[in-house]
């Protein structure tokens, strides 16, 4: 490789090629990865051929005008992951927000902080093509997974509202054709248990199956310094099962089924010791680490559901049908005031139940001239507060709501080679859909209400691609997002005033570049005109902030990923590999008059005594949850030895800081941070034992997550100091 005029890979690159390569730094962990079996290496260090479905079709990674980053679970593994929010470190540009068991993805600054019932992330989490609606339900534990694609930029085309800032699709393994099973067990720092068990194999020529079941405990890495116990304890487990039925050559069917249940209570502090009870003598936790409530805070949550897919290849066409189920269910108890005085606490027991479908006609060939897939999806989502009951000194007020979402799509997309190397794709979807609320308020003297609205949306995309080289494309992409409207049903008095559709108009530029067989460059610049978002204003309520839309934003940068692979370098049967990304932001709003500033207040003598909450102007000010610059890197080198085959992965995740309000206070911005993890392990000669040892934050990053700002103080969470674990496992 001829690197002699200093651009390296670079040279003599076509202009696209050379305008994003030129702005690639060397990038964030884990982006290019095998996809399946039939994706394998042919060759010791040769790159992976990645297969990814984000046009609603397996197709090659390279092949397709999307930024998409893939992880399989071999990466995933490699790299330490367990769950769906460590995937903040392998991909560029994505930050994934932890508040308890809530899960708030953020995908190049497009985010949301609303919880409320309703309330539907801005980035969509698809499981088995299966959406997950609610931020409550959707921690997801990997233990059978084939791959993980994250789709950057609005995808309203094809997977529809609330893909504003992008999608998560997780593929989960297919049950094998020949028996196989592989049992895990595990333990780690503060008292963690884990254990994983995965089971497959054909019944009979036609059905295949598999069982998967995880469990995790620990006791919490936070300290309560009023009850002497430890808290941030999480507890949970689960299992999924898949059966595929193939009765002919031509028809296939899919049931899989699911049951989880999750316990992972917030570990709240008050930010600087900030508290109203704190001149009245109440213990206040004032770093992270800490906590002072005066009992066990607690949050489980409950998931299960169903999926069936139907696939039906005729001649020259696809029809595909996926249905899903979901049912998740919460009953937390929060201690609001997060202090040893028994002020106010809160139960909270959300419940939501979807059904979803997802019925599609697509041409088969890939190669054809003319691809095109067209399809129908409906949704229909029952939310309730069972209940959302604050109790105080004084009583309890106990408030009872129902959120009813029903939406309809038709959707299409088309894909015309107009020369051997250059393609036009267009898609639009027609959105529908109607909320209706019901609310309950009686314990504050407000009657009985209920509200509906109903909206539309149409989110057209056009995109032309190029093929500059035979591995080299680039594209062009011009598209639009939509994240649905709703009403806040925790508010006191209700809001009337429906929270309205945000949109997302997108311009991007990518190119993506083998540049050998062990090189690879994919890179991508956009665009944001974001309107409408999506907000939430605190007042004086310690448990009810109000939610509007109030401001309009832009963004811009370029992300993107390497992948450097090699075999033999020091014996024949050695590999390594060097995975690398970056995402640079800039990110302001244009207009936001109505941001909530939360100032400290003291006694005479010194002593935090609350916050009050002020309304400022935002305007130019940087979006929450938005980095300026992500950095990750990933080494891995394996090696076999006469006793097994032993590889080690470090990983390095650089992150400049970010705000957790819109207001850009100083006192809740998380500063500068470099993760770094660690991974180590054995495997057999035969591949049936392997001893793996992780350390997770080994540079001990305090890092936050989110805030809840009021009259008795901010509280915020945060995410565990340095972890170790050592597991054993067996395959077969």
């Amino acid at each position: 490789m001829d690197s002699s005029n200093g651009m390296g890979p670079c040279a003599g690159r076509p202009l696209i090629y050379l305008a994003l390569c030129g702005s690639l730094t060397i990038a964030p962990g884990g982006i290019a990865a095998g996809a399946d079996a039939a994706a394998e290496t042919t060759n010791a260090g040769q790159l992976e051929e990645i297969i990814v479905t984000a046009q609603k079709r397996a197709e090659n990674l390279q092949s397709v005008p999307v930024t998409v980053s893939a992880i399989t679970a071999a990466t995933f593994k490699q790299m330490g992951g367990v769950n769906i929010q460590d995937l903040n470190t392998l991909v560029p540009g994505l930050n994934m927000e932890a508040q308890g068991s809530y899960t708030l993805p953020a995908i190049r600054g497009v985010s949301t902080t609303l919880t409320t019932l309703g309330n539907e992330p801005n980035v969509a989490i698809y499981i088995d093509g299966v959406y997950y609606p609610v931020s409550f339900a959707n921690f997801a534990y990997f233990n059978n997974i084939d791959r993980v694609e994250v789709l950057k930029g609005p995808q309203g085309t094809l997977f529809g509202r609330n893909a504003t800032g992008g999608a998560i699709n997780v593929i989960t393994r297919d049950p094998s054709v020949t028996p196989t099973a592989d049992i895990m067990i595990g333990f780690g720092s503060y008292g963690e248990t884990l254990a994983n068990l995965y089971a497959s194999g054909p019944l009979n020529d036609m059905l295949r199956a598999d069982f998967s079941y995880y469990s995790h405990k620990d006791h919490g890495w936070a300290e309560n310094i009023f009850l002497g116990t430890h808290d941030g304890a999480t507890y949970g487990y689960g299992f999924r099962s898949k059966w595929v039925l193939s009765p002919t050559d031509s028809s296939k069917y899919t049931l899989s089924v699911d049951y989880s249940r999750e316990d992972n209570a917030p570990a709240n502090f008050m930010v600087g010791g900030d508290s109203l009870l704190a001149p009245f003598g109440a213990a206040v936790a004032g770093q992270l680490g800490q906590t002072a409530t005066n009992f066990r805070v607690s949050n489980p949550i409950f998931q299960i559901g169903a999926a069936l897919t139907g696939e039906w290849n005729f001649r020259s066409v696809d029809l595909i049908s996926v249905t899903g189920l979901r049912q998740g269910h919460a009953d937390g108890h929060f201690d609001i005031d997060n202090t040893s005085f028994p002020t106010v606490e809160l139960y909270y027991g959300p419940k939501s139940r979807s059904i979803s479908e997802d019925l599609r006609l697509q041409s088969k060939d890939n190669g054809a001239s003319l691809t095109w897939v067209v399809g129908f999806n409906g949704y229909f989502d029952y939310d309730t507060y069972a209940p959302f009951d604050v109790i105080l000194d004084s009583g309890s007020f106990p408030q009872f709501g129902t959120n009813n979402t029903a939406a309809e799509a038709i959707y299409g997309q088309a894909t015309e080679k107009v020369t051997d190397a250059l393609r036009v794709t267009l898609g639009a979807r027609l959105d529908r859909e109607r909320v209706a609320v019901t609310i309950d308020e009686q314990s504050y003297g407000i009657p009985h209400q209920a509200f509906d609205r109903t909206w539309t949306d149409f989110s057209p995309k056009l995109t032309l691609d190029y093929q500059f080289e035979p591995k080299t494309l680039g594209y062009a992409t011009v598209s639009k997002g939509f994240k649905g409207g709703a009403f806040n049903v925790g508010a006191v008095p209700p809001q009337k005033a429906p929270i309205d559709p945000e949109t997302l108009w997108a311009y991007e530029l990518g190119v993506k570049s083998d540049v050998s067989s062990h090189f690879r460059v994919n890179a991508a610049a956009f665009y944001y005109n974001y309107r409408d978002i999506q907000v939430q204003a605190f007042g004086a309520s310690a448990v009810a902030p109000m939610d509007n839309n109030a401001a309009k934003a832009t963004m811009y940068g370029s992300d993107g990923d390497l992948t450097l692979s090699y075999g033999g370098i020091f014996a024949p049967q050695d590999t390594f590999k060097a995975t690398a990304g970056y995402a640079w932001l800039h990110s302001y709003y244009g207009s936001y008059l109505g941001a909530s500033l939360a100032q400290e207040q003291f006694t005479p003598t010194g002593v935090p005594a609350g916050d009050v909450i002020t309304s400022v102007d935002a305007t130019g000010n940087q979006l929450l949850d938005a980095p300026k610059f992500t950095f990750d890197l990933s080494l891995n080198y394996a090696f076999l030895t006469s006793i097994g085959r032993f590889s080690v992965t470090p990983t390095a995740y650089y992150n400049s800081g970010y705000y957790l309000d819109a207001a850009n206070s100083p006192r809740f911005k998380q500063g500068a941070f470099t993760r770094v993890n660690a991974t180590a392990r054995w495997e057999s000669v035969d591949e049936h034992y392997s001893v793996e040892l992780v350390g997770r934050n080994l540079t001990n990053v305090k890092q936050l997550g989110g805030v809840l700002v009021s009259a008795l103080g901010a509280a915020a969470t945060g995410y565990p100091p340095s972890w170790y674990e050592v597991k054993f496992a067996y395959h077969y």
